[in-house]
C-alpha cells in the first residue's frame, strides 16, 4: 500500500505531464514560450526524481526492517 508521500508525489509527476491551458501561452513571446517549455521540462524531473528517491529510500526502510525483524525472530 502506498503512503501519502507516493500518493503526494504521484500527484505532482501526473500534474507536470499535463498539458497547459492554451490562454496561458497567448500573451507570451517566443523567448517565454521557450522558458515555460525548459520550465515544464525541469518540473517533470524534479517530480520524477523525487518521487524514486522517495520509493528507493522506503523500500530500503522496508527492506532493512524486515532484516532486522527476521533475525530477532532467530
Amino acid at each position: 500500500m502506498p503512503c501519502k508521500f507516493c500518493i503526494k508525489l504521484e500527484e505532482a509527476v501526473a500534474e507536470s505531464v499535463r498539458l497547459d491551458a492554451p490562454n496561458i501561452l497567448l500573451g507570451l513571446t517566443e523567448s517565454g514560450r521557450r522558458n515555460r517549455a525548459r520550465q515544464k521540462e525541469e518540473r517533470q524531473v524534479k517530480a520524477k526524481t523525487d518521487l524514486e528517491k522517495h520509493q528507493r529510500s522506503r523500500h530500503k526502510m522496508t527492506n532493512t526492517a524486515v532484516v532486522v525483524s527476521s533475525a530477532a525472530s532467530e
